[in-house]
C-alpha cells in the first residue's frame, strides 16, 4: 500500500510521517472526532499522534521501530478514511 492508496486528504512528510488535518466548526466536533479515532485505534492497536485545536484535528501516522511510514501507517490511514466517509 501506497500514498496513491489512500484520500488526497493526506500528505507525506519525513518529519510527521503521514498527516492529515481534518477541519471542524467547533470543537465540540473535533473533540468527536478525537473519540472515534481513539475507538478506530483501539479497535487496531495502533497509536496515531493526535493534536486537538479549535477548528481542527491532525492526525499523524509514523512508525517509530522503523523509522518511516510502515504499511500499518497506510492501513490505519485507510481505515481512518473509511471511517470518516461514511
Amino acid at each position: 500500500m501506497t500514498i496513491d492508496d489512500i484520500s488526497l486528504e493526506w500528505t507525506e512528510t519525513d518529519s510527521e510521517g503521514l498527516v492529515r488535518v481534518i477541519a471542524t466548526e467547533r470543537f465540540s466536533e473535533g473533540v468527536g472526532i478525537v473519540a472515534k479515532i481513539a475507538e478506530l485505534a483501539e479497535q487496531q492497536k495502533y497509536d496515531p499522534e493526535i493534536k486537538l485545536e479549535t477548528h481542527k484535528v491532525t492526525v499523524c501516522l509514523f512508525d517509530d521501530v522503523e523509522s518511516d511510514v510502515a504499511e500499518r501507517d497506510f492501513l490505519f490511514a485507510k481505515s481512518l478514511d473509511d471511517m470518516l466517509d461514511s
